[in-house]
């Protein structure tokens, strides 16, 4: 689906597709090397969302100046609603990927100890 073709849904609709498209569950926590695996596999789709939900905005943000010269008021605020989702939605995967990057770091630094213990060493 081009640009054009998401940032001409209705509002609405385009805030149920971009949560249907890039929202993923966050692990509640990290133990094993299957979570380790599948945590690193969202870290690399929530790093591809990340990209292409900038470059949606960019567009965005572009067709939003270009519709407030060129068209009526509810459809501008209408753009306006767009653009402000997707810069929500670009966030929101921000936020996701730090959680689960916090994880993946805590996990390590556990079992660093964990190691560290059971060698005596500090």
């Amino acid at each position: 689906m081009g640009y054009n073709d998401i940032l001409r849904k209705d509002p609405m609709e385009l805030f149920c597709w971009l949560n249907q498209e890039f929202s993923v569950s966050v692990p509640a926590e990290i133990i094993s090397a299957k979570d380790m695996d599948d945590a690193a596999k969202l870290l690399l789709k929530l790093t591809s969302y990340y990209s292409y939900l900038c470059s949606l905005l960019s567009y965005a943000k572009v067709l939003t100046r270009q519709v407030k010269r060129d068209c009526d008021k509810a459809t501008y605020e209408d753009m306006i609603d767009r653009r402000d989702m997707i810069e929500a939605m670009q966030k929101n995967v921000m936020q996701q990927y730090s959680a689960i990057s916090r994880a993946v770091t805590i996990h390590i630094e556990n079992n660093r100890e964990l190691r560290m213990n059971a060698t005596g060493g500090i």
